[in-house]
């Protein structure tokens, strides 16, 4: 296990740093990220017509991004530390492949030909997926707390890991309680949320 943690590669090889060779594949993963909400919101406007929109899956799309640049933002700090072994490595990686399966389930793969003839109704498809988004979402709240002691930001007990905690808790509790009424609660406190938590950066 020593061995296995052991840092005993060099640091630099022609002048390209262990640091910058490890950050693009955290990078690739963070642009297909990015093209998810892009192609979901794309494919929003291309098919709108044909669409019946809810408005509670298009903020949560909107959380999400938000979500997604304060992850990306807080790599910055976290890259000094996954060049010193691989489990900080493989712990960095966490995140962002939540992301993307929050993204994957968020976003409908809506199909032209499908939607010619029918009406496609995103609150009927959105109900449908709230458990699992919401078990994503809590994880994700909770692996960004993990990350926060790990990657040594703060610690543990910090306004900040409260914040995280209470979203993890409200994201949680949409898996049980499916009701719309606490879809629309979950929705208004993670944006009160997410505005707090700027606020004490």
């Amino acid at each position: 296990m020593i061995f296995f943690l052991q840092n005993t590669l060099s640091q630099q090889i022609n002048g390209f740093s262990r640091i910058e060779y490890l950050a693009v594949f955290n990078a690739i993963i963070f642009g297909f990220i990015v093209a998810e909400f892009f192609m979901g919101w794309g494919n929003f406007m291309r098919y709108r017509s044909q669409i019946k929109f809810d408005f509670i899956p298009i903020f949560w799309s909107f959380l999400t991004f938000l979500v997604s640049i304060l992850i990306w933002w807080g790599t910055w700090t976290n890259n000094k530390f996954i060049g010193i072994n691989i489990f900080y490595y493989y712990y960095s990686l966490l995140l962002p492949l939540l992301l993307y399966l929050v993204c994957v389930f968020l976003f409908p793969k809506i199909n032209e030909t499908a939607t010619s003839t029918k009406i496609f109704d995103l609150k009927c498809y959105f109900e449908k997926q709230v458990p699992i988004i919401s078990l994503l979402y809590g994880l994700l709240f909770t692996a960004m707390i993990l990350n926060s002691v790990i990657f040594q930001e703060y610690e543990f007990f910090h306004l900040k890991n409260y914040i995280k905690g209470g979203a993890a808790l409200l994201a949680f509790g949409g898996i049980f309680i499916k009701k719309r009424s606490y879809y629309w609660l979950i929705t208004a406190v993670m944006f009160v949320l997410f505005v707090g938590f700027l606020m004490t950066m």
